[in-house]
């Protein structure tokens, strides 16, 4: 997910790369989550069966309240 500081084509979006070099805009991002990373369960195991994150964390943040981890889910439309 790339965020306000990306270049401005990118912004907003889930980029895909089957090569992990020739990257592709799969998804735009209404509300995206700040500092995010979803979870990816294979992504350091050799099964070839690698898909899309379903769910992730983010730093929350709110009035009067120090930042915390928030979980968010990733819906499809």
């Amino acid at each position: 997910m790339i965020g306000d500081r990306a270049p401005a084509n990118i912004q907003h979006s889930i980029m895909f790369a089957e090569d992990g070099i020739n990257f592709i805009r799969v998804s735009d991002v209404i509300g995206y989550p700040w500092a995010a990373g979803g979870y990816r369960p294979e992504a350091f195991t050799d099964s070839n069966k690698g898909g899309l994150p379903q769910w992730g964390v983010e730093i929350g943040k709110a009035k009067k309240q120090l930042p915390f981890i928030h979980r968010f889910d990733i819906t499809q439309n």
